[in-house]
């Protein structure tokens, strides 16, 4: 947890008259980056004095990558790099003429040898660098080079902390680190960041932008590319920062709450409620009210105004009894996840809602949402994690595609199942069902049922034209497929206590095959499997299996990536 105290030195130096001297230090970092500036020239940039005047957490990285290029400075480079780089990059002439310099100094043939490997590696570094290129292979090789190893290990071991850190950095920011980014990429990502912060290029962000001018002072810019500008941007979000750690309201918060709803509308051209005086605008069609603490939507002033809306999110907040006016009927979308809901009104009334979703409330069971007769429209339904055993009353919707129901309870289906001919996907996960359910739709394509009590496998209760089966968590003990199922592409069976899978030959164009954590003593038969692409034995009980020939069969035949092998131990191969 970040306390107040930990926040308010990065704050000050925002606030204070430094403010411009940092973004010029950044804006030069930013140009170094680009134009690929050399070592020393960053340096002179990361050894200001401003810079050292800043609290430590604030230059943490900055300042351990300054001072680690500083000691292998201080340290000097191998002898075997020395002029190698004195006159900038070495054409291919003077790069034979240093090597065989090089070689002349060498105490052996094959000493001569790895030094010109080493010298040609080194080139292939700095000619990365310079062109701005990835440079993940030219590194990697040049401090995997044995005879730099050998020669100068200190040297090699500060270059490899570098680059550790460089990519925790990048790690930390979300940046993928399986490769050191190009420059170009680089430069991108600085770009991408400045202009989603600034919304220049967004149409959506530069609407918000010109309605947050409305409630700065008069005059005041907002902009990316000018550094007074990003200073009036970073204070303003900087000051509603720090009031929400002390408990404060917000200023800009404030001016919205105290702005008149015709000055509210010239913000907001969508509309807006307000809830305990704080208004909620309508963003591309669509209202959110999210952590407030109100106990019915009868605190949510205006509410019923908003005819044109299309979505609807009300989350983490007390509701108990939800109540949608009747003047809400272009609604597409409900959303009223994490709430107290016991029962919900108006619902009879929205004819155009498509996607529901009331996971994680109190509803015992669907007749508490009053959905009338029938829910034509209604194609998504998600009640996952309620207390109600039971989806009595499921066929009030007929053009369902999609229903997802985890955690409830359930231990049975209705009959009435069947008659939802338009039902795709089907998850019943984390329930009490004790078989597979018997009344599916053939229509289902997916279907999800992991952790439940299903102790029994019987491919004749399934669709004939299922894609996706998971059955992840029930004590099975034995698969057999007796029917064909040309249409299967994945099928998952971890932890279901499997001591034996057949008839794999039936599901000719599976792709994905999940058996880990399971009992399987001998490897399966996947003869006809030619569409397998993921197989997954991790700690089964193979102990005689010989895995190179599994490993050269499934290259030979699926092209596969397989995961894992018995005994617990968990490979990666293919």
């Amino acid at each position: 947890m970040i306390q107040y105290g930990e926040c308010m030195p990065m704050f000050d130096a925002i606030f204070n008259e430094d403010m411009k001297k940092l973004l010029e230090l950044l804006g030069k970092l930013k140009k170094m980056q680009q134009s690929g500036a050399s070592i020393k020239e960053i340096r002179e940039v990361l050894d200001d004095e401003f810079l050292k005047r800043l609290p430590p957490e604030q230059t943490e990285g900055i300042r351990s990558i300054s001072d680690k290029l500083a000691d292998i400075e201080k340290g000097g480079e191998p002898p075997v790099f020395q002029s190698l780089g004195a006159e900038g990059m070495p054409d291919e002439a003077r790069m034979a003429r240093i090597i065989e310099e090089k070689r002349k100094e060498a105490r052996s043939e094959a000493e001569a040898d790895e030094i010109e490997t080493l010298l040609k590696r080194s080139t292939g570094f700095m000619k990365a660098v310079s062109e701005g290129a990835d440079p993940t292979v030219a590194v990697k090789d040049l401090l995997d080079d044995e005879y730099l190893k050998r020669e100068a290990p200190e040297f090699v071991g500060k270059m490899q902390g570098i680059v550790d850190e460089v990519k925790g950095f990048a790690k930390k920011a979300g940046i993928d680190t399986a490769k050191l980014p190009t420059r170009e990429e680089t430069g991108a990502r600085l770009d991408k960041l400045y202009k989603q912060v600034f919304g220049m290029q967004d149409p959506e962000m530069q609407a918000r932008r010109e309605g947050l001018k409305r409630l700065l002072p008069p005059g005041t810019p907002i902009g990316y590319d000018d550094n007074d500008r990003t200073e009036e941007f970073v204070h303003l979000f900087a000051e509603s920062f720090i009031a929400r750690l002390r408990g404060e309201e917000p200023p800009m918060i404030r001016r919205l709450r105290e702005s008149s709803d015709d000055q509210l509308l010239d913000t907001f051209p969508e509309g807006f409620v307000r809830v305990q005086h704080t208004p909620h605008p309508v963003v591309r069609g669509t209202l959110k009210v999210w952590n407030c603490d109100i106990l019915s939507t009868s605190e949510i002033v205006g509410l019923e105004f908003l005819v044109h809306i299309e979505g609807l999110s009300l989350r983490n907040t007390l509701i108990e009894d939800l109540n949608l006016p009747p003047s809400l009927y272009n609604l597409r979308t409900i959303d009223v996840k994490n709430n107290r809901i016991r029962e919900a009104h108006g619902l009879e009334e929205l004819c155009s809602v498509r996607a529901l979703d009331v996971s994680r409330n109190r509803i015992e069971s669907l007749d508490a949402l009053h959905f009338g007769d029938t829910m034509e429209s209604l194609e998504a339904l998600v009640i996952d994690h309620n207390p109600f055993p039971s989806l009595d009353g499921i066929a009030h919707f007929p053009h369902l595609s999609r229903l997802s129901a985890l955690d409830n309870g359930i231990t049975v289906l209705p009959a009435d199942i069947s008659r939802l001919e338009a039902l795709v996907s089907v998850n019943l996960g984390w329930n009490r069902l004790a078989a597979v359910p018997d009344k599916l739709p053939t229509s289902v394509r997916k279907l999800a049922l992991p952790c439940n009590e299903i102790r029994s496998f019987d491919d004749a209760l399934f669709p004939d034209g299922l894609e996706v089966l998971d059955l992840t968590g029930n004590g099975l003990g034995s698969v057999a497929f007796t029917r064909a199922f040309p249409a299967l592409r994945e099928l998952r069976l971890a932890r279901t206590h499997l001591e034996r899978v057949a008839g794999l030959e039936n599901c000719p164009n599976l792709e994905v095959l999940d058996l880990n954590t399971n009992c399987l003593a001998e490897l399966p038969d996947l003869t006809g499997l030619t569409q397998l692409t993921h197989l997954d034995l991790s700690y089964n009980q193979m102990r005689d299996v010989n895995w190179d020939k599994v490993k050269a069969m499934l290259r030979e035949e699926h092209g596969l990536e397989k995961e894992g092998n018995g005994g617990g131990e968990r490979q990666e191969r293919g």
